[in-house]
């Protein structure tokens, strides 16, 4: 695939879908949870966490753990070798109404990209280290939302033309109705979704 346009730039779409041929060993779509979309999602760092067989992948639009789009929080989905030091990205308009991609020899090797109503629109960042987690939470730093140069920082401001906006609360610790405190599992961040 070639490198956009900085920073990036619309993509042809055909039908109701577009084809990019890509060569990757991981897929990121942001769930903001490492129990959805398991293989996919962000904590690309979990322990025994393996690429993908040989095979193509659907994703459709629903709430399915393993398949469900709507589980994405960000309007964006990316790829990489994780040994390389870029990242390609695609930003949807609208939340994806479909997606797949293909293994091959270990390798993704294709993505189906099917943006519905919106647009979609191919990205590149570079990363010098796709694999590096300075605060351990199994999250690389060319993933974090907090991190200047990750992928998802340069995105932050992005969100679904669709999606009703809703500040994300970060916090230590919340008050609960009869007054006491009480500190989520990872002690850091309580996130409630509709």
């Amino acid at each position: 695939m070639r490198t956009p346009s900085a920073p990036f730039e619309p993509m042809r779409i055909r039908g109701d879908s577009v084809t990019v041929d890509v060569s990757a060993n991981t897929m990121v779509i942001p769930t903001g949870n490492n129990y959805s979309l398991l293989y996919n999602n962000q904590y690309t760092l979990t322990p025994g966490r393996t690429p993908p067989s040989n095979g193509t992948y659907t994703f459709t639009d629903d709430q399915d753990n393993d398949t469900g789009l709507q589980n994405m929080i960000y309007p964006w989905i990316a790829c990489f070798d994780s040994s390389g030091k870029d990242i390609d990205f695609f930003l949807f308009t609208n939340r994806p109404k479909n997606f797949k991609y293909t293994v091959s020899s270990g390798k993704i090797t294709q993505l189906v990209l099917c943006p519905g109503n919106g647009l979609v629109y191919h990205g590149s960042i570079v990363h010098s280290n796709l694999t590096l987690d300075t605060d351990l939470d199994l999250i690389p730093n060319c993933l974090e939302p907090n991190v200047i140069g990750s992928v998802a920082y340069f995105l932050r401001s992005y969100r679904f033309v669709d999606e009703i906006v809703e500040p994300i609360i970060q916090t230590n610790n919340f008050v609960n109705a009869d007054g006491a405190n009480f500190i989520t599992a990872d002690g850091k961040q309580f996130t409630v979704r509709a």
